[in-house]
């Protein structure tokens, strides 16, 4: 590859991150990803799940619960702070917090089915 070669190369390599394909740049929100590098996305119904193993289920279910737990506590945080300040904390505010609680919740309750029904998949092909 001569020099003209290798910077046409770098330039096309450039355009195609700029074009988004990594993780979460065709759609969703990446919220983790599993030991793999496989991204988790925060709604269970993303395309790339349908690659995930067993395993990856299951830590899939730890990183949504882990976004709950933060989420919960941010809705503490806000709870404390409206009685302050009205100010800060809207109703909207901890209505959004907890519709990304049930998605979380909700999420995290899918991968554990599949987790189950690939750990059976598996299994029976053994």
């Amino acid at each position: 590859m001569n020099t003209t070669q290798a910077r046409r190369w770098r330039e096309n390599r450039e355009a195609r991150w700029d074009a988004g394909s990594g993780a979460g740049s065709r759609g969703g929100v990446v919220i983790g990803t599993t030991s793999g590098g496989k991204p988790i996305y925060k709604s269970h119904g993303h395309p790339s799940h349908d690659k995930f193993t067993a395993g990856d289920h299951r830590e899939a279910v730890e990183v949504h619960k882990a976004e709950i737990r933060k989420l919960k506590a941010l809705a503490r945080s806000a709870s404390k702070l409206q009685a302050v300040s009205s100010s800060f904390a809207s109703s909207k505010t901890r209505a959004g917090i907890e519709a990304d609680i049930d998605q979380h919740d909700t999420s995290a309750g899918h991968h554990r089915i599949q987790a189950k029904a690939r750990n059976k998949a598996e299994a029976t092909k053994s």
